[in-house]
């Protein structure tokens, strides 16, 4: 799903643009994107059947969204949307920081 959405956003020999965004960068956002809701979904479907590959999988795929909006985002994309991308994956991990604790003091045992 990465190489389609990445693809789907590589110009041909004209850079279009949109906005303030070029076609590439708009790829990269939206991978960005892809990356931390997939992230925080396998956290979530790890929590309800308390499996640990699922939620680990999830940690990390978080963890690398958070890694390239930070290396590679924060240097690519205009000031407007770096701070739109950086405020979603804030929400995003704070909702998934708050499903994990729900969940543990909700009885349900993680192992």
């Amino acid at each position: 799903a990465s190489i389609g959405i990445v693809s789907a956003f590589q110009p041909g020999k004209v850079e279009l643009s949109a906005g303030n965004l070029s076609v590439r960068e708009q790829g990269q956002a939206l991978l960005s994107a892809f990356w931390s809701v997939l992230g925080v979904g396998l956290l979530w479907a790890g929590l309800r059947r308390n499996l640990r590959p699922l939620r680990l999988a999830g940690f990390s795929l978080l963890t690398v969204a958070v890694g390239k909006v930070f290396l590679y985002d924060m240097s690519a994309l205009d000031q407007g949307y770096r701070v739109l991308s950086f405020v979603v994956l804030g929400l995003l991990l704070l909702a998934g920081a708050y499903a994990y604790q729900r969940m543990r003091r909700g009885g349900a045992r993680l192992t």
